[in-house]
């Protein structure tokens, strides 16, 4: 596949592609291409699920720009059962931990929030590692920074984490992240987790 959209036409057969996606030597074209290059929609300091790239048999230079984009792992074709079941192997601490940070465990439980000086009561739906989704909003838009305070069990102190919304649902809902967990409240909310969830 095609992953930088800036740099095919550059590869031995990218100039019969050409005609199919454009050139980026025309500036329309280029701007066009920018926008749905895989490559170049990697944003820093975005937390991503593990990613696996398929790559041609010793393309060094794909998977160098693989890794500085944040790909986690590689297959290089071509493709058999025991490259694969080898892959699988490496990618399992991976995946498990990836199931913990993104699975979501239904917890209801009452949650303190502070959006500017107004404070205001909620309540949660589910959490994960990453965050919660909340069924009120009191009023908090998405992007905007929410404070929060929620007890878990077992943990004998409650939670404080400093968000932000990043999604609201009707018809009041509101998915927060957090963005800084302490080390002991990001503890606390594994060991619910992993309560949970079986590897």
């Amino acid at each position: 596949g095609l992953y930088d959209m800036l740099r095919f036409e550059r590869y031995p057969n990218g100039v019969y592609n050409v005609p199919e996606y454009g050139s980026v030597k025309n500036p329309e074209q280029f701007r066009a291409l920018y926008a749905y290059s895989p490559y170049h929609q990697v944003k820093d300091q975005t937390a991503y699920p593990a990613v696996l790239l398929l790559s041609g048999a010793n393309d060094v230079e794909t998977m160098r720009k693989g890794f500085q984009a944040g790909i986690t792992f590689f297959l290089s074709k071509p493709i058999n059962l025991e490259r694969m079941a080898g892959l699988l192997r490496a990618m399992r601490g991976t995946l498990l931990n990836e199931k913990r940070r993104y699975a979501r465990l239904p917890l209801r439980t009452s949650v303190s929030c502070l959006l500017g000086d107004k404070r205001f009561n909620s309540e949660s739906l589910n959490i994960s590692e990453g965050g919660m989704m909340l069924e009120t909003s009191g009023g908090a838009g998405v992007g905007q920074e929410i404070h929060v305070e929620f007890s878990i069990p077992p943990a004998p102190h409650k939670v404080r984490a400093r968000s932000k919304v990043v999604r609201k649902d009707p018809p009041d809902r509101m998915g927060i992240q957090f963005l800084n967990l302490s080390p002991e409240d990001r503890v606390a909310i594994l060991k619910y987790i992993t309560g949970k969830i079986k590897d």
